[in-house]
């Protein structure tokens, strides 16, 4: 493989999450939530200025996943989308077009960080396919799985502080098979203590920007 055959899949992997953090600061305009839109977006900018690697590219991943989860799992903006359709004419249903392109951002960068770790010229169609087909089943059920989120962020925002400790075992357990399955596909060796450690580091502070970005405090223009 040359040098550019290399390099350019990492820099399309580097533009799709930038297009996503990008986007994302495109909905806080619209919205008038700027703010929280630059909380949301700060772990994938975290991402976006490490240094390429495996276990970089196995995060990457899961944040595409993850955010493909929250929106389409946790919120029922995908869900309303799926009913109304693409509703421009109505500022309080913009989420109807904003979030479906949020999601689909997503999805092409979890598949692009796939594609990283199984280079082959099937990986990141077969990838966008499968995240868009998860991304649709999991907007189809919302109704049915949402509580089990909402519940423990608004004892959070209720002062209960203790119950962010359940959104992060239940982050946890919804990575749980997508990184086995990250694993599996880059083929990579067993976890190392340093890896278990940024893991752990990243998904914290991914979890206390998303509930800081709906703090009222920080949710302010």
């Amino acid at each position: 493989m040359t040098a550019s055959g290399r390099v350019w899949p990492h820099v399309a992997e580097r533009v799709a999450g930038g297009l996503l953090v990008g986007w994302l600061q495109v909905v806080g305009v619209v919205t008038h939530s700027v703010v929280h839109h630059i909380l949301h977006a700060l772990p994938l900018v975290v991402l976006l200025v490490v240094r390429s690697s495996p276990a970089r590219s196995v995060t990457a991943l899961l944040a595409g996943y993850l955010w493909v989860f929250m929106l389409a799992a946790v919120t029922p903006m995908l869900h309303n989308a799926l009913i109304l359709g693409w509703v421009v004419s109505r500022p309080q249903l913009a989420y109807t077009w904003l979030a479906p392109v949020a999601a689909g951002l997503a999805v092409v960068w979890a598949a692009a960080n796939a594609w990283l770790l199984r280079p082959s010229r099937w990986t990141l169609p077969v990838g966008v396919l499968v995240g868009t087909g998860l991304t649709l089943g999991l907007a189809a059920v919302h109704p049915y799985i949402s509580t089990a989120f909402e519940y423990p962020l608004e004892r959070t925002f209720a002062g209960e502080y203790w119950w962010a400790a359940v959104l992060l075992l239940e982050t946890a357990v919804v990575l749980a098979v997508p990184a086995w399955g990250a694993f599996r596909l880059g083929q990579l060796p067993r976890p190392t203590w340093r890896f278990a450690v940024w893991q752990v580091a990243f998904w914290v502070f991914f979890v206390a920007m998303m509930v800081a970005g709906l703090l009222p405090a920080f949710n302010r223009d």
